[in-house]
């Protein structure tokens, strides 16, 4: 698959307008195709027009700052997401679960799951036309404990991480 840079390369077009019929070659195969290009000169930048909109920052040299997300890199400038703002914006705008359906949703995850989960590698064996077969699996059925009712649904990333660095490596320990 060529990338953009060849694709513009092979054109040799430096603009493209509405209408233009492009033609490229490549790998022995010449394709055309004819451009349309739609332009709105009433829509804004995407971050203020469209839902999911957050505070993005102009284009700066700054360094990236906590709760921020790169959003675009030209090199020496980048432009941020701020989340933790737009995490702001949106308990004020009312976004979120409602008290009943948090309840609901912690109800849920505090009850114990079963999974099965593979004991070892599975039997294999050919079949018609070179297929493959699983012949037999060995399974374990494992309960996972539910979640603590009392514990808060959302919390800050760098709040616990070490509390979760140790529960993930317990986990990884549990499963060898």
């Amino acid at each position: 698959m060529p990338n953009v840079a060849s694709v513009a390369n092979a054109s040799k077009a430096l603009y493209v307008t509405d209408g233009d019929v492009q033609t490229i070659t490549f790998q022995g195969r010449t394709y055309r195709f004819r451009v349309n290009v739609q332009f709105d000169e009433h829509m804004g930048e995407p971050w203020k027009e469209h839902d999911g909109h957050g505070p993005v920052s102009a284009w700066t040299t700054r360094d990236k700052g906590p709760g921020e997300w790169v959003l675009a890199n030209d090199g020496s400038h980048k432009r941020y997401y701020d989340a933790a703002e737009a995490n702001l914006l949106a308990k004020r705008d009312g976004w979120g679960l409602a008290d009943e359906e948090q309840a609901a949703l912690l109800d849920r995850l505090a009850k114990p799951r079963k999974v099965r989960r593979v004991i070892g590698k599975p039997k294999r064996g050919h079949r018609f036309g070179g297929l493959m077969r699983v012949q037999q699996v060995k399974t374990e059925v494992v309960t996972l404990e539910g979640r603590d009712r009392t514990k808060a649904l959302t919390r800050v990333w760098r709040d616990n991480l070490d509390e979760r660095r140790a529960t993930i490596k317990l986990r990884m320990s549990r499963q060898k």
